[in-house]
């Protein structure tokens, strides 16, 4: 174990290992009922002989010491089982996530690979993964593929991977987290391979390839589908052929709607043995690939579907009925502003980057092939290191410009007003209770909840409807709980911080407010001697309220 090699602490890494099939007898991976869904699409691979599977765990370095389940790993890092070929087929890099509760979880890295085993003639599945808590998706995908591509050891290429490959890859990755505004740099082979951690003030990290995401949806889906995450918290399948587009375009989504979090169940790619859950009452956002969805298996009655591969989504009617509501409309407006914008932007660059003549046509054209161009040119890939001075940089720059412009949209809906924190006891109390609270470590977040009491704001606001709706959500909660240490500092409230909100940003722990808490303190302190006045007036009308229970 290479532990030992960094401060459990600031690791960038938990954990790196190898999966495979063991040795004879082999174990089924699905009951005779569930495996007979998947032989249609079996028999039309010409490159399939038998299985799927169960792939198990031939060899694992703990780096952190997070506890990761044995069980569980093989079949996230092959969610369709381990098939057995009689060609070679190209590599798979694809991410999935090993779920932990309230949307968050250890991010898996895999790159999966078929080798030949010629004395029995067939081509066997093996993968190498990597596990972290932290989210640098693509500059950890980047690295896994350079070190799987050159992993031969003692210079035999048809080696198969085992503990010793699992052993090199965590001494290559046995280093800190960089602190936020310092880069993470690694060395593979002769590369280098690095990206800017932000600052707290900043965005939050997002080192996803966006270009998947815009080219295989187009605007006005995306737009839908934010909508639906923020308003109806619904059950949501993204389906595709290939498992490599569904974690980046789930993680952009999810990323899109910063302030908010996600925090129901998340699996960007649902492994076939994990096919029930697609029953379950909660809300929850999975991704799936086609191979391992059996005919006819999504409960269409309560289950939003997306088709990334034909651009498609069918909801179900309670679903659609958000979506047609007063407040869903109103929602819609503010997220196609930001996205007009964007559009716009993102015209631009492609035409001053491809030149007056041929720039210009290509701006012109349909949205979605400008990222598929970018996508096959290799600017992402690696979007998140892109230099400014290039095409990809630039659009990197329109997709941050995008989210801040979402970012401010929301914060004007919701924070239009001063907030204040109302406890049973009157406002003549809300210091000690609040103090007595005691918000310390992730309590605040799985003991106490928020009640938003929006009825006196309904005549003054712009989108009534829309904050009506937004207040029944359990993401506008968590949203005011996870940061009412600000704004109750901002109103002069002796609260005590402690850390909220473990796993705000990717698994970070922090206290230090970000771009929208700044969009609210500055709404706050310009209105503070309002605040003061009502506050010693004892009158409290039109003003956002929030029980702490």
């Amino acid at each position: 174990m290479l532990a030992s090699l960094s401060s459990d602490a600031g690791l960038l890494v938990e954990a790196v290992g190898v999966v495979g099939l063991q040795k004879k007898p082999l174990e089924p991976l699905l009951a005779p009922h569930l495996a007979a869904g998947l032989e249609h699409t079996l028999r039309k691979d010409p490159h399939f002989v038998d299985g799927p599977y169960r792939p198990h765990l031939i060899g694992l370095e703990m780096l952190g010491v997070t506890p990761l389940p044995r069980e569980v790993l093989p079949l996230l890092v092959m969610p369709c089982g381990a098939m057995i070929l009689r060609s070679q087929r190209a590599p798979e890099c694809f991410s999935s996530l090993l779920p932990q509760g309230n949307g968050s979880g250890i991010y898996l890295h895999c790159f999966l690979r078929y080798r030949e085993e010629p004395s029995e003639g067939v081509w066997l599945p093996e993968a190498l993964f990597i596990a972290t808590r932290w989210g640098f998706h693509l500059t950890l995908s980047k690295v896994l593929r350079l070190f799987a591509e050159g992993s031969a050891l003692h210079g035999r290429v048809d080696e198969a991977w085992g503990p010793s490959h699992a052993q090199a890859l965590a001494t290559l990755l046995a280093v800190d987290l960089p602190a936020p505004g310092k880069p993470l740099y690694l060395q593979v082979r002769e590369q280098a391979v690095h990206v800017q951690r932000p600052v707290m003030r900043d965005l939050p990290l997002a080192d996803i390839d966006f270009a998947v995401l815009f080219s295989w949806l187009d605007l006005a889906l995306i737009q839908r589908i934010l909508v639906l995450l923020i308003l109806a918290e619904p059950r949501m399948l993204m389906v595709a052929d290939d498992a490599d587009v569904l974690f980046p375009i789930i993680q952009a989504l999810v990323s899109l709607v910063y302030p908010f979090k996600w925090r129901n169940t998340l699996i960007p790619n649902l492994p076939a043995t994990w096919i029930m859950e697609l029953d379950a009452p909660y809300p929850f956002f999975l991704g799936i690939t086609r191979p391992a969805l059996p005919r006819g298996r999504v409960p269409t009655e309560n289950v939003c579907q997306v088709d990334a591969t034909h651009k498609t989504i069918s909801l179900p009617p309670k679903v659609a009925a958000v979506e047609d509501s007063e407040a869903g409309r109103c929602l819609a407006q503010l997220i196609s502003e930001a996205f007009t914008v964007f559009e716009a932007d993102v015209r631009k660059c492609v035409a001053d980057f491809e030149g007056h003549g041929r720039g210009a046509a290509a701006a012109s054209g349909n949205f979605e092939t400008l990222f598929e161009g970018q996508r096959k040119t290799g600017a992402p890939g690696a979007w998140g290191s892109s230099s400014a001075d290039s095409a990809g940089g630039a659009l990197h720059g329109c997709v941050d410009g995008l989210r801040n412009g979402l970012c401010s949209k929301f914060a004007s809906v919701l924070f239009c007003y001063p907030l204040f924190v109302n406890v049973s006891g009157g406002m003549s109390s809300k210091r000690g209770a609040l103090e007595d609270q005691r918000w310390h470590g992730g309590g605040a977040t799985q003991d106490a909840c928020v009640q938003l009491d929006v009825g006196a704001l309904m005549c003054a606001s712009d989108c009534p409807a829309l904050l009506l709706a937004l207040s029944k959500t359990q993401m506008i909660s968590h949203l005011v709980l996870s940061r009412i240490h600000l704004y109750a500092s901002t109103l002069g409230l002796p609260l005590n911080r402690g850390r909220l909100g473990k796993g705000h940003r990717d698994g970070e722990e922090e206290e230090a407010f970000d771009v929208f808490d700044a969009h609210v303190q500055r709404r706050l302190e310009s209105e503070a001697q309002l605040v003061g006045d009502i506050e010693r007036s004892g009158h409290i009308c039109g003003f956002l309220f929030v029980q702490v229970c």
